[in-house]
């Protein structure tokens, strides 16, 4: 069961790490998604030069989507409490203090821009290196080191068991680069 904590004490007490999520949220769905797409890519046979092509649209656009969803979310965020909070004078002081609790706009945004063109990449450069299932091989152990790597700085700010909150991320990536690999073999095998 999840404690939750009296409104108050959310606002004014904690600090706001919304940075952590975004690089986070960002270097994971960098990462797993365009692993899962190379994976998807790689098990349907198709030629290597629509590969590289198809995981560098889906980078950069997967960035962009990831920016201006996190810019308008976030945006949205702050616009509801003031709407909804605002003018209410016995509750000024916690407007503030939820004003000054949220993250800027435009920083969450470019913070999870980069950090997914930076996820992104790294099940990529095996495939600009090796060719064929040796470059899936070489991704499928960079994608899951480096998502242990993140998952045990993560625990750092989470205080959860190192190993554990690698393990989760691990886990996450694999179980979707194994779906879309065998969906990319089945697909493939139906129209072919």
């Amino acid at each position: 069961m999840q404690k939750h904590l009296p409104h108050h004490f959310e606002s004014r007490h904690l600090p706001s790490f919304g940075w952590v999520r975004e690089i986070v949220f960002g270097l994971n769905d960098g990462i797993v998604s365009t692993f899962a797409l190379l994976a998807g890519i790689t098990g349907a046979v198709i030629s290597w030069e629509a590969l590289i092509i198809a995981a560098l649209v889906e980078i950069v656009t997967g960035a962009l989507s990831m920016s201006l969803g996190t810019f308008i979310s976030t945006k949205s965020q702050i616009e509801f409490y003031q709407g909804n909070l605002d003018g209410k004078k016995h509750i000024k002081k916690e407007v503030k203090a939820l004003k000054d609790g949220f993250e800027n706009p435009e920083i969450a945004a470019v913070q999870i821009g980069i950090a997914f063109l930076i996820g992104g990449l790294i099940p990529l450069w095996p495939y600009l290196v090796w060719v064929e299932q040796y470059a899936l091989w070489v991704s499928v152990a960079c994608t899951l080191g480096f998502l242990f790597l993140v998952g045990v700085l993560k625990s750092r700010f989470t205080h959860k068991i190192w190993w554990h909150s690698g393990m989760e991320m691990v886990i996450i990536a694999a179980l979707a680069g194994f779906i879309s690999y065998y969906l990319g073999v089945f697909v493939s095998s139906l129209v072919s």
